[in-house]
C-alpha cells in the first residue's frame, strides 16, 4: 500500500507514536511510506537534496530532527526502501492518505483517508487472502502466478504483508463479508472499526462453478452461490476474482492429471486401474472447453487439487503458469496484479 502522510499530521504531538509505527512498517518493506507536501506530491528520501521540496514539509522535518538518531535511521529507511519499491513496483498500489483533522476521513477504499492512529492500525493488518480452501487454493495461486508475480507474492508473505485465510466454501464467505462490510453502516464503536479494517484488507477468490464458458456468454454462469458471494463483494467494496473455470483443478494440465492417475493406480487392482487410464484418455479426447468446464473432482477424485498443486508443483520443481494455455496465464496474471495491488 502507498501511505501518503500529511505535512500537517507531524505537528499533532499526541499521534506521534503512530507516526513512527508507520515508519517502522516502511522500513521493514511492507508498505511504502511517503510524506506529502502541500502541493500534494509524494516527498521521498531523494528530495531532502532540493531545498525548494523540503520547505514543503516544515513540520515533517521539525519532527524528524527530534527524533533520537536510531529512529531516524529507521524513518530514512523507510523512504529510501519507499523510493526504491515505488520505482519498482509492477503496478499501481492502492493508496491510504493520512490526515490531520476527522474531517478529512473517508473510509471508501478507492478514496481511503484516517487519522493516523486509525492508519497506523489498518497497516499492521495483513492483507487476507480469502479462499474456499486455504491450503490447496493458497497452493493454486502461490504455484500458478508467473515467476515475476509469484516472487513479489512469496516476499509479501514472509515479511508479513499478506496472508491466505480459509474460507470454508462460498457460503461461509459471503456470510463473512456481510458480517465486515455492515460494520460501515452500524453504531460507530471500537469493534466496529475493528471490523471495517479487515474489510479494508480483505481480497477474495472463489470458483466459479460454472459449467461452461461464461465470461461474456449468457449460456451459462456461475453458481447463485457464487454470484451471491460476488454481489455482497461488490456492495461491501471488496475485490472478488472469479475463477473463469469451474475450479481450481481445471487449470491442472494433462500431464499432471495424468501424474496423479499414475500415482493412484499403483495403489488399485487392475480393474479399478482400467477404470482411471479410461478417464485419462476420456480427458484426453476433449475439447480445451470442455476440459476447462468438467467437474474433475467428481471424475478424479477431491485429492487431485491437493497432488497439482502440491505434490507436482513443488516436489518436481514445475512452474504450473508454463502449462496454462495464453487465456489462462492471461488470468493468472490479472490474479498477481490485483493481489500486488491491494496489498
Amino acid at each position: 500500500m502507498l501511505v501518503k502522510i500529511e505535512d500537517d499530521v507531524f505537528g499533532l504531538i499526541k499521534q506521534r507514536f503512530a507516526v513512527g509505527a508507520m515508519f517502522h512498517y516502511g522500513a521493514q518493506g511492507r508498505h511504502i511510506i511517503s510524506v506529502t507536501s502541500s502541493q500534494g506530491a509524494p516527498f521521498f528520501f531523494s528530495a531532502w537534496l532540493d531545498e525548494e521540496q523540503v520547505s514543503q514539509v516544515p513540520e515533517f522535518i521539525a519532527w524528524f530532527q527530534e527524533m533520537p538518531k536510531v529512529l531516524r535511521d529507521d524513518i530514512q529507511l523507510a523512504l529510501e526502501s519507499g523510493e526504491e519499491m515505488m520505482g519498482e513496483y509492477p503496478c499501481e498500489p492502492r493508496q491510504l492518505r493520512v490526515v490531520a483533522s476527522r474531517d478529512q476521513v473517508s473510509w471508501s477504499r478507492k478514496d481511503l483517508a484516517l487519522l493516523p492512529e486509525d492508519a497506523a492500525r489498518l497497516l499492521a493488518l495483513p492483507l487476507s487472502l480469502l479462499v474456499e480452501d486455504g491450503v490447496n487454493d493458497a497452493n493454486f495461486i502461490r504455484h500458478t502466478l508467473s515467476p515475476t508475480w509469484g516472487e513479489y507474492l512469496e516476499g509479501l508473505l514472509e515479511n508479513g504483508s499478506v496472508e491466505f485465510s480459509h474460507g470454508g466454501g462460498v457460503g461461509s464467505m459471503s456470510r463473512l463479508v456481510s458480517e465486515l462490510g455492515e460494520a460501515f453502516t452500524a453504531t460507530p464503536s471500537q469493534r466496529q472499526t475493528r471490523q471495517q479494517m479487515r474489510c479494508l484488507r480483505l481480497w477474495v477468490m472463489s470458483d466459479s462453478d460454472a459449467h461452461g464458458p461464461w465470461v461474456g456468454a449468457e449460456d451459462f454462469s456461475p453458481s447463485p452461490q457464487v454470484i451471491g458471494l460476488s454481489e455482497k463483494c461488490a456492495k461491501h467494496g471488496v475485490p472478488h476474482h472469479i475463477l473463469r473455470r469451474r475450479m481450481i483443478e481445471n487449470y491442472a494440465s494433462p500431464a499432471s492429471v495424468a501424474d496423479y492417475c499414475q500415482l493412484r493406480a499403483r495403489k488399485m487392482n487392475r480393474a479399478e486401474r482400467r477404470k482411471v487410464y479410461a478417464k485419462l484418455d476420456a480427458l484426453s479426447g476433449l475439447s480445451e472447453t470442455s476440459r476447462h468446464f468438467l467437474n474433475m473432482k467428481k471424475e478424479f477424485g477431491d485429492k487431485l487439487d491437493e497432488h497439482v498443486f502440491g505434490v507436482y508443483a513443488q516436489r518436481r520443481g514445475v512452474c504450473l503458469f508454463d502449462e496454462l494455455n495464453d487465456q489462462g496465464q492471461q488470468e493468472l496474471e490479472e490474479i498477481g496484479r490485483a493481489i500486488l495491488q491491494e496489498a
